[in-house]
């Protein structure tokens, strides 16, 4: 079947997972990915591997797609501060989850926001 049927379509998914530079000098998800966004409670999932994506929006690298075979569905796991379709990260974070630091900026603006989706840096509702 050439085209994803609409039930496929509603069943992608997205997880969150932090990333580190793996061995081949690539940013991969940290540790095993064992668990699907279907999965309930403690329940562990038969998921493996299904490449990496370029993105046109969101982080500057390729990110992981996984599949699960327990519940049918493929899903891509995103570093975070990042969400689907977002163009910019949400946080001052970085692919490995960790807070980045801060840069000493005067007058009150916090840099670190400035590649955000809320880039002023002073707080919320700030322009």
């Amino acid at each position: 079947m050439c085209h994803e049927t609409a039930e496929k379509k509603k069943r992608r998914g997205v997880i969150c997972a932090p990333y580190a530079v793996g061995r081949a000098g690539r940013l991969r998800p940290v540790g095993e990915i064992s668990r699907c966004p279907e999965a309930n409670g403690g329940q562990t999932c038969a998921t493996s591997h299904n490449g990496f994506r370029n993105r046109v929006t969101g982080p500057g690298f390729p990110i992981q797609v996984m599949k699960c075979a327990s519940h049918g569905m493929s899903f891509t796991v995103y570093p975070p501060g990042f969400v689907p379709y977002g163009r910019q990260r949400i946080a001052p974070v970085g692919a490995g989850g960790d807070v980045l630091e801060a840069d000493g900026s005067s007058a009150g603006v916090d840099r670190r926001w400035q590649g955000t989706l809320f880039r002023c840096g002073r707080g919320s509702g700030g322009s």
